[in-house]
């Protein structure tokens, strides 16, 4: 081993341990953060895990694992956040994948089958539904971006008003799948900062409310 390759060595032993503990130090922060605003947490997913196992979503990747389950004390709706690890390729740690899964639920809503995925990402997941995608031809930003697809196009245009348009465009990597009285949202490869806690809480929950409302109009 040259002069050049110890420090490439050097250099990456220093990297991981710096990553590990700038990594423990966020969770920390996540932690009390969390705490502050009056969520709970469990260090596993085991409360809603029979929730989230109806989601396609959760079966991407493979060695797929979920911890640290942050929960409103509201239930209406219920918001929950956790971490969520999987890999997309084999025996290769550059390939894992860790990023913070969004759920909410509550027995208001009463949803299609939907699912949401930016068209950049499409080839990694793949469609849910063996459907035609649902396009809006009087909404290219959101037609260029997100591929929409589900069960019932009718309901799903309904639901997909406007005002729901612009708020998934408020993220252009956002994925979002519904079941029932839940949906789930992410970004691919994103943990949520301390800091953005509460503005993601309140995404979920303008999400939640056009939602809401247009269970009302389309039961």
């Amino acid at each position: 081993m040259d002069e050049i390759e110890i420090y490439i060595l050097v250099f990456s032993i220093i990297s991981l341990v710096l990553g590990y503990y700038w990594s423990k130090k966020q969770f920390k922060l996540f932690c009390k953060k969390a705490e502050n605003l009056g969520m709970l947490h469990s260090t596993s997913v085991v409360a809603i895990e029979s929730q989230l196992n109806k989601y396609s979503f959760m079966k991407l990747g493979h060695s797929q694992e979920s911890s640290h389950l942050f929960r409103t004390v509201e239930e209406l709706p219920k918001i929950c956040i956790f971490h969520r690890k999987f890999s997309e390729g084999y025996a290769d740690p550059r390939w894992d994948i860790v990023q913070h899964f969004i759920f909410v639920k509550c027995k208001s809503l009463c949803l299609t089958k939907i699912q949401m995925i930016p068209k950049h990402l499409l080839h990694k997941t793949g469609p849910i539904y063996r459907s035609r995608e649902i396009l809006f031809e009087d909404d290219i930003e959101f037609e260029n971006k997100f591929y929409l697809s589900g069960v019932n196009e009718k309901v799903i245009k309904e639901i997909f008003t406007e005002k729901l348009r612009k708020l998934m465009l408020k993220y252009s990597d956002l994925a979002f799948e519904t079941h029932n009285d839940g949906f789930i949202i992410f970004r691919r490869n994103v943990l949520i900062k301390p800091s953005q806690i509460q503005q993601y809480i309140s995404y979920a929950q303008c999400i939640f409310e056009e939602l809401n409302a247009n269970t009302v109009t389309n039961p």
